[in-house]
């Protein structure tokens, strides 16, 4: 399974994907594009997800010219936002922030908080960051996995002297973050075009 991007002697890119996928861009708090996650059409080995990077190059290319993933943390949303919520996943995040406008911190997994400590001391400087949330599935209730990440999660945000509140939902068939913002939505478009509709009766 080969997903790597390189530079050839005469300056051109090359990409070599070997499955299908979604590429999933992975961006700082500038908004600039750091990594690229692929989701995969058709998971290899049980995984759904891998990251687009460059540790080998074909014969003719440019040893070192690509770069590794470095699994980055993404941001959506206003840097300046008070409130914060930090969920999994790089898709999710995108999707919640579309539905809800809401900022979000996107950890690659719920083990790895590596580079949060300093986004959140960066959005902090720049005036956001007031309240945070956490927004990880609610399997966390169910699987030993997660719920210790999730524990881990709320010590090291405390740790740096933020406040981290937990967030839940009632409806148990929602799984994520971005679920229930759908819900929501879904909810208000009801809502509106059945008054409109109504009315024009």
């Amino acid at each position: 399974m080969v997903y790597r991007f390189f530079r050839y002697g005469d300056g051109e890119w090359g990409l070599k994907l070997r499955a299908s996928g979604v590429l999933i861009p992975v961006c700082g708090i500038d908004g600039k594009i750091e990594a690229m996650q692929i989701r995969l059409d058709k998971p290899i080995n049980d995984r759904k997800y891998i990251w687009l990077s460059s540790k080998e190059v074909p014969d003719g290319a440019i040893v070192g010219s690509g770069a590794s993933s470095g699994s980055s943390l993404h941001f959506v949303g206003d840097p300046a936002a008070k409130r914060v919520f930090i969920t999994e996943g790089a898709l999710k995040g995108a999707a919640a922030y579309s539905l809800s406008h809401r900022s979000f911190i996107c950890l690659p997994g719920v083990n790895n908080i590596k580079g949060l400590a300093k986004m959140l001391t960066t959005l902090k400087a720049i005036g956001g960051s007031e309240e945070i949330f956490e927004a990880f599935d609610s399997d966390k209730y169910e699987n030993e996995h997660v719920a210790e990440a999730t524990k881990k999660l709320h010590e090291e945000v405390l740790g740096l002297g933020f406040n981290i509140r937990p967030v839940t939902w009632a409806d148990k068939n929602l799984k994520g973050i971005d679920d229930y913002f759908l819900a929501r939505w879904k909810e208000r478009q009801t809502g509106i075009y059945g008054v409109d509709v109504r009315q024009r009766a």
